[in-house]
């Protein structure tokens, strides 16, 4: 089932039946809003061109058939509808992994292409690149992936469902500009040691030490201008034909730098993960 969102200011907004939102509670992917929201429901009617009651009785989305009943006891009353507040990292991880969202602009009321939607929440989220990576290879590992915010850090991961069982780990994500740690400006302890300051890094262990979880850093390496680069689809596709190293079908033309903007730099990136405990003077070696 193929669900439709609203892209308003930095978060995505769906309406959804009830089957749908237990799906979502139990995969944890976004936020139940208590309420309604009339400009929200206004803009979603716009957009599937149906009204409002039509849109209360879920219509189209396969929780009724819409037919007339004969005479005998009366139908039990339509599932309720909610809203649901998706992160941008949730929203793209539905669209592009999943194929299971269309997302619309808000305000121009029209449907957004991958390539589309990955620009603009670049543009609305300076870190998305690296926090979308996170989110996106966890989740294929099978993690419940959440913000971790409250713990300093880019996530939290859950082996269970968070209402059986506490997060294991924190997760740090990194960028880092190319595997080569070449750069123009004169290089620093702080760039050799991976951007994260020794300090900081004290601070994330301790806190990880005391709230029980294991700190991950993730490291995420974009490619630089000699990786090659893909020809931009609209649906965010990578061309054939054209691998890391541009050995097949590449031209003079195509060897420029992937703009971060353009979804295909995504299949290029790699990530390294590193797992840092605490060492005590005292302790063995490796604990």
């Amino acid at each position: 089932q193929v669900v439709k969102g609203l892209l308003r200011s930095t978060s995505v907004w769906i309406y959804v039946g009830a089957k749908v939102s237990r799906c979502l509670g139990d995969c944890c992917i976004g936020r139940i809003m208590p309420g309604s929201d009339a400009v929200l429901t206004e803009a979603l009617c716009a957009i599937t061109g149906r009204s409002e009651s039509e849109e209360e009785r879920g219509a189209g989305e396969g929780e009724g058939d819409g037919k007339q009943q004969g005479p005998g006891p009366a139908p039990p009353p339509p599932p309720s509808r909610s809203w649901h507040r998706l992160s941008l990292e949730e929203a793209f991880f539905l669209l592009h992994c999943l194929h299971c969202l269309h997302l619309y602009d808000f305000h121009h009321r029209k449907r957004l292409s991958t390539q589309e939607c990955w620009a603009k929440f670049i543009d609305l989220q300076p870190q998305f690149l690296k926090t979308y990576v996170s989110y996106q290879h966890f989740r294929s590992q099978g993690y419940i992936v959440r913000s971790g915010i409250y713990y300093g850090c880019t996530h939290v991961l859950y082996e269970h469902h968070p209402s059986q069982a506490h997060a294991d780990n924190c997760v740090l994500a990194i960028l880092q500009q190319g595997r080569s740690k070449a750069s123009s400006r004169p290089s620093t302890v702080v760039e050799e040691s991976g951007g994260l300051p020794f300090e900081d890094l004290q601070s994330l262990v301790r806190v990880a030490v005391n709230v029980k979880k294991e700190l991950i850093l993730l490291y995420v390496f974009c490619p630089d201008g000699s990786t090659g680069t893909a020809t931009a689809t609209g649906d965010g596709v990578m061309s054939e034909g054209k691998d890391r190293d541009g050995k097949e079908g590449m031209g003079a033309e195509d060897h420029e730098a992937l703009d971060v903007h353009n979804v295909n730099i995504l299949p290029l990136i790699e990530v390294d993960e590193i797992k840092v405990t605490r060492w005590l003077p005292g302790s063995k070696p490796y604990g």
